[in-house]
């Protein structure tokens, strides 16, 4: 579990990085894949609500892959690699950004039960 975790911080900073990065092709294509499957998956309203068990998570996850996937298939494979390193070898800070997300993304939740 801690190694899938781990994969899971480092791919998600590396998404980020690479969408950031000005010399990626399409670069404002991938920001705007980067926000919208950010946006889509902070969003308390969903295709599929998250409230049913498996199933509602299988949207987030699908968007998510496929965010990953458009983002991975534009870039060329040197600049993920160099991305990808900064990333395992920056672990603690793709963490706290990573973090940061998740955090966003519970306050976000909370805020539209009415929680808080």
């Amino acid at each position: 579990m801690k190694r899938v975790l781990r994969a899971g911080i480092v791919e998600t900073y590396t998404v980020v990085r690479v969408a950031l990065d000005r010399r990626s092709p399409h670069q404002l294509r991938l920001v705007v894949i980067l926000l919208f499957v950010g946006g889509y998956l902070l969003s308390p309203v969903d295709a599929v609500s998250d409230l049913l068990p498996v199933v509602g998570l299988g949207d987030d996850l699908l968007v998510g892959l496929l965010g990953r996937r458009l983002i991975y298939g534009t870039t060329p494979a040197e600049l993920l690699e160099e991305h990808r390193e900064v990333a395992r070898s920056q672990f603690r800070l793709a963490a706290v950004v990573v973090g940061l997300f998740v955090l966003l993304f519970v306050v976000i939740v909370v805020r539209s039960l009415g929680l808080l």
